[in-house]
This record gives structure tokens, C-alpha cells and sequence, in this order.
């Protein structure tokens, strides 16, 4: 599994999701305390940021599968650091507004797309099929630090610094991945002309067909609505309603990020114990666990204490099912279908994450933080009902 290649592409997508998670507290941070932005406000940033997913998704799919991936994160990278380094010049300029952030935030969203399908449709040409559940677990891990260190990181140093230029350390981690994918050498997922021929919904019908990846896929939708909201719901909570500082914030990010690097660690082992279709299962109904904690830690003022368990919990929850599905989708799709069939998932699993913000911005504007957790708790224990009446149960 780690070839020079493979190593490199770890190393660049890890540093780049560090820096993203820096971003995850500072960009929030910015519109709440230099531009005042209210719990809705915050829901239509989340939502702008990830509106590309469904208006892009499978354009990029297409294209990922035509033209070079690798090219495709690369300019990602270059246009986001261009992006973000405009945004820290505004604001330091006292030109920043709330339109500008949001236009800023949905270009981001549209090279991030572009950025997330590319890097699942190049893994395959660098790790051997035997390998691909450990390679996944290996970026699961590097993404569970990112969201550990990165959203604390970004806590001390917009408390240090002051949000806008805390951006400079994600720029700075676009800039760097760029610069490291561009030294691979080895030609990354280039396919033959006549294998280039089709539509861009052919990915959508292979996975129609099979059972076990349309309901996971159906699953990601209906959970990452519930997700977003809690994440956005948390940011909401901690900095309208309980009024903490920016370190509280990465605080809570850095526990859900805990729980997800501690399940990425343990994915391989997990699977081998209890199989499969146990972990991803068991996964939804913990993510829904750990939104309850939230809810009851806020009905009977807990404090930090519910908040760090909860998020812990549904940070756990995320791996243990990420890991089965993206290796299942890896292992079984045609190579020459890969880049649309992960713009169906991204379509779906992403696309769905501005209602789950704007579901948060309206919750959490007009109900208690303690019922408004409660109502997106059901909705992802809900969820689990998709995966346990599909062939997922059947999961080796």
C-alpha cells in the first residue's frame, strides 16, 4: 500500500483536510462575529458551501472520468488558495460582507467538489484491490487528525489572530497539496478513448442496479442531512445561544474529530470482528446516540461536558460506516465508470448537506437548542431503517 505514490497523495489530501479544518471554525467565526450573522444566517453559509455538490456533481463525474483526475485536484487546489486569500484580503480591508462570504463560500463548495470526486477516482490507480480497505482506513485516519487538530487549531488561532487571517493556514494547505501532487510522476487513472464513451448518467443506473451500494447511498443522503444539521446546529448552539469563544467551538470539533480518528484506526480490526454489515449498521444508530446526548446535555445544561461526549460519538459514528462503503464502491465498480459513479454518491451523500443546513438554521432559530437536537436525533435513528431492510445486512 505505501508506495511513493500512494504516499503522496495521503500526504496532500491529509494536509489539505487539515487546513479545511482550520476553516471549519474560522469561516463560521468570521460571519458571526466581524458580520453579525444569526443561527439562519449560518445555516445559508453551510448551504451555499455545499450547493455545488448538486449542481456540479455529475458534470465533474464526467469529466473525471474523460480527462486526468490528478489535473483536476490540482487546479482545485490552486483556485481555492486563490479563493480563500481574497477573502482574508477583504476582510482585513474592512470590505468583507455577507453576500461577498457567501459567493466565496459556494465557489469553495464547487472546487471542493470537483477536488473530493478526483481524489476517490485516482485511489485505485495507486493501491491493489487487496489493499483498498486499509488504504481507505489510512485516509479515514489522516481525515479523523484533520478534524481533531484542525477545527482546534483554528479555535486558538482565531482566538489569537482573529478569524480572517486564520483562513491563511487553509490556503496555505491547498498550496502545498498542489505543490505535492504535481511530483507524481506515474500516469494516475488515464483510460483508453474508446473506453471514454457514454453518458454522464450511466454511473447513476450501475448504481441503481446494485442493491447494496443504492442503499448506502440512499442512507448517506438521509444521514448527512441529519449530520449537517448537528454540525451546524452545534456551531449555532455554542456561539448564538451559549455564547462561547471560538476555542470552545474547535473544542467541540476536536472531539467529534477524536471520535472519528479513533474509529479510523479501528476500522480494520472492527470489520474483522464483527463484520461488515454490524459496523455500518451499528454506526447509524450511534450517530443518532451521540445527536441525543447533545439533546439532553442542552435540556439539562450539562455544559461542555455532553457537548464533547456527543460530538465524540457521532465523529466515531462517520468511519465506521465510510470505510465499508467507499472500499464496497472502489472494489466493484468498473474502472472506466468510477468518476461518475462517485459523482451519484457525491451527488446524493454531499448534495444533501444545504438542507441539512438550512434544516439547523430554521430549527435552531424557532425551537430550544435541547428540542431541536431531539428532532434531528429521531431523524438519523430514522435513517437506519434504509440500510437494515436492504441487502446491506448481507454485507461481508
Amino acid at each position: 500500500m505505501w508506495t511513493r505514490a500512494f504516499a503522496t497523495y495521503w500526504s496532500a489530501t491529509s494536509v489539505s483536510n487539515l487546513g479545511s479544518g482550520v476553516s471549519v471554525v474560522a469561516l463560521p467565526t468570521l460571519a458571526a462575529l466581524q458580520l453579525h450573522a444569526g443561527a439562519a444566517e449560518l445555516g445559508y453559509l453551510r448551504a451555499l458551501e455545499a450547493a455545488p455538490y448538486l449542481l456540479f456533481a455529475l458534470v465533474v463525474g464526467h469529466l473525471a472520468d474523460r480527462w486526468r483526475p490528478l489535473h483536476l485536484m490540482i487546479a482545485a487546489d490552486v483556485v481555492r488558495a486563490l479563493l480563500l486569500g481574497g477573502v482574508v484580503a477583504l476582510a482585513t480591508t474592512g470590505r468583507l460582507n455577507l453576500a461577498v462570504l457567501y459567493a466565496s463560500a459556494f465557489a469553495l463548495g464547487a472546487f471542493t467538489v470537483t477536488y473530493d470526486i478526483a481524489q476517490f477516482t485516482v485511489m485505485p490507480s495507486l493501491v491493489a484491490e487487496r489493499a483498498m480497505v486499509p488504504a481507505n482506513s489510512a485516509v479515514e485516519l489522516a481525515r479523523g487528525a484533520a478534524f481533531t487538530f484542525g477545527p482546534g487549531l483554528g479555535g486558538l488561532l482565531t482566538a489569537l489572530l482573529r478569524a480572517a487571517p486564520s483562513l491563511i493556514a487553509d490556503a496555505g494547505s491547498y498550496v502545498f497539496s498542489a505543490v505535492a501532487l504535481s511530483t507524481l510522476r506515474r500516469p494516475v487513472a488515464v483510460r483508453p478513448r474508446e473506453q471514454e464513451a457514454g453518458r454522464p448518467t450511466d454511473g447513476l443506473r450501475f448504481l441503481a442496479r446494485h442493491g447494496q451500494l443504492r442503499a448506502m447511498t440512499q442512507y448517506l443522503g438521509v444521514n448527512n442531512v441529519c449530520n449537517q444539521a448537528f454540525l451546524t446546529g452545534l456551531i449555532a448552539y455554542l456561539e448564538v445561544a451559549e455564547h462561547s469563544s471560538a476555542i470552545s467551538v474547535g473544542l467541540a470539533f476536536g472531539a467529534y474529530g477524536a471520535g472519528f480518528l479513533v474509529a479510523a484506526a479501528l476500522a480494520t480490526p472492527l470489520r474483522q470482528w464483527w463484520g461488515a454489515a454490524v459496523n455500518v449498521i451499528g454506526s447509524s444508530l450511534l450517530s443518532g446516540a451521540g445527536i441525543a446526548v447533545l439533546a439532553v446535555g442542552a435540556a439539562l445544561r450539562l455544559g461542555p461536558v455532553a457537548v464533547m461526549v456527543g460530538a465524540f460519538l457521532v465523529g466515531f459514528a462517520a468511519p465506521a460506516f465510510n470505510v465499508q462503503s467507499v472500499a464496497l464502491r472502489l472494489s466493484v465498480t468498473p474502472p472506466e465508470l468510477l468518476g461518475r459513479v462517485n459523482a451519484v454518491v457525491k451527488l446524493v451523500s454531499q448534495g444533501s448537506l444545504p438542507l441539512g443546513a438550512l434544516a439547523a438554521g430554521g430549527l435552531f432559530s424557532v425551537l430550544s437548542p435541547a428540542t431541536a437536537f431531539a428532532v434531528v436525533a429521531t431523524a438519523s435513528v430514522l435513517a437506519t431503517a434504509i440500510l437494515i431492510l436492504s441487502p446491506v445486512r448481507r454485507l461481508r
